[in-house]
């Protein structure tokens, strides 16, 4: 083989070693940024789980949970029992929230999110006032999340 034939082969095995590297570092990067979201999502998630075991502890919180079994929504509830519970419901809903965007990307198993989306439910149909309150604040949440809520609602209304 003549050295420029040579000199030819060799350069289009170092364009496509140069490609190969390409593409891997793209998918590296692409692979980095979904970790880093989620990074963030669990620490959102790690902080929804401190509010809710401070407000298990609370005496406030334990009070608002005998009223609501004998009572419908938030009545009788003092305006501290109600803001410990709302806290706390919240809180589980950005749980649930963070849950779903690592469904949608991946991070979690379709039998996990049914758990998930089954706790969602359960969350909703506990109250009325909730669920409304759920509905209005879909604009803070992801739009596929949102949908979900609006599904649950949908599935609990329709039953009731």
């Amino acid at each position: 083989m003549n050295p420029q034939k040579l000199r030819d082969w060799l350069e289009i095995i170092g364009i496509f070693g140069i490609i190969a590297s390409l593409i891997f570092v793209g998918l590296e990067m692409r692979q980095s940024q979904r970790i880093a979201l989620s990074a963030a999502y669990q620490a959102r998630s790690d902080s929804s789980m401190v509010i809710r075991m401070a407000a298990v502890e609370s005496e406030t919180l334990q009070s608002a949970n005998g009223k609501l079994r004998q009572v419908k929504d938030f009545e009788g509830l003092s305006p501290e029992e109600l803001s410990a519970v709302l806290d706390l419901m919240a809180g589980n809903m950005i749980y649930l929230e963070n849950m779903h965007y690592q469904y949608v990307n991946g991070f979690i198993s379709e039998e996990h999110w049914q758990t998930n989306r089954a706790e969602l439910t359960q969350l909703l149909r506990r109250n009325t006032d909730w669920r409304r309150r759920q509905l209005e604040a879909c604009r803070f949440f992801r739009e596929s999340f949102c949908a979900e809520i609006e599904a649950a609602v949908e599935l609990i209304e329709s039953g009731e």
